[in-house]
């Protein structure tokens, strides 16, 4: 997950999962797991 937010250009990967989380209402594990 770290890696995909830094690539994307978020600093802070924790950041990143919380705005994935409010934008598809799953957290990126859950995401990549379907």
């Amino acid at each position: 997950v770290a890696e995909v937010a830094y690539q994307v250009g978020f600093k802070d990967p924790r950041y990143f999962s919380k705005c994935f989380q409010k934008q598809f209402q799953k957290t990126p594990t859950e995401y990549m797991a379907e």
